[in-house]
């Protein structure tokens, strides 16, 4: 686009410009990982949030809120991390809720929190991702009546494969364990797939088997059968080129027993990515 061309343009059409061009300079960088195993505790910010945790009196709270400003300002992914990994290890009410309070207090956005924690979830820690889990559903907005709203997540996902890198293993996985339907269309989005052919792919065969689901679960066909069609999808998403697709048969007959297929499950077994291979090993 010219320089001509964009003094053409509406006033309403350069702000949109600039809103866009500064959503996409905003989002956070995922840590490679190479600097995953470089999440580890501090101890002087894990004694400042313990003292935080159990302080009673308003002025000495205060005076540590203050530290954990500065904290902040110096580097607000440090604090992330380090009030999630207090907050998974709380021995009391008030330090597990420390974490959500500084999060709040301090306006973190969901993208800001995500990308500092996507670096913490391959951690061989359960309470630790119970914590993060927890953390993550709170900007999900996740709800027995709709389904989750993966959109930061799409962001950060579409922002690291537009640089180049790939997307985050342990995020796109917990999208499939939260919600594989949403995951799928989520990561479609996020992957910027513009062939029509192939959205219409993705797009009908999450419907069939989303649909065949539904139909089970509210007696339209015999409880826990499957539709042929159904079947089907699976069996063409099951040997889709996008890994991320693949990833959503195990996925998806983790939470949906009655989908699942031995042989389908046997080929996941030896897939070329880890994350499919690992979802589909553990239904053996």
């Amino acid at each position: 686009m010219t320089i001509t061309n964009i003094y053409r343009m509406t006033r309403r059409h350069r702000l949109l410009l600039v809103a866009m061009c500064a959503c996409i300079a905003s989002i956070p960088a995922i840590a490679s990982d190479a600097d995953k195993a470089s999440v580890t505790t501090n101890p002087e910010t894990q004694a400042l949030l313990d003292e935080f945790a159990n302080a009673n009196d308003a002025s000495a709270r205060e005076s540590l809120w203050e530290q954990l400003r500065q904290s902040d300002r110096a580097d607000r992914v440090s604090l992330i991390q380090q009030v999630t990994l207090f907050a998974s290890d709380a021995k009391s009410t008030r330090a597990a809720m420390v974490a959500g309070a500084v999060i709040k207090e301090f306006d973190m956005t969901g993208e800001e929190v995500v990308a500092a924690l996507v670096p913490m979830m391959t951690a061989d820690d359960s309470a630790l991702q119970k914590q993060i889990k927890g953390t993550l559903a709170e900007f999900e907005d996740q709800s027995a009546s709709r389904p989750p709203d993966f959109s930061m997540y799409r962001a950060i996902i579409a922002n690291e494969l537009r640089e180049g890198r790939d997307a985050p293993a342990a995020l796109v996985e917990h999208m499939y364990d939260v919600d594989p339907s949403t995951a799928l269309l989520t990561m479609m989005r996020a992957s910027q797939m513009r062939e029509p052919t192939k959205l219409r792919e993705i797009l009908w065969a999450e419907h069939v088997v989303s649909d065949s689901i539904w139909k089970s679960t509210h007696g339209f066909i015999e409880r826990n059968a499957v539709t042929s069609q159904a079947t089907e999808q699976l069996d063409q998403l099951a040997h889709h080129p996008s890994w991320w697709a693949r990833l959503y048969v195990p996925a998806v007959m983790k939470r949906y027993p009655a989908l699942k297929s031995a042989t389908l499950l046997e080929d996941l077994q030896s897939d070329q990515n880890e994350s499919v291979a690992a979802a589909a090993r553990k239904l053996r």
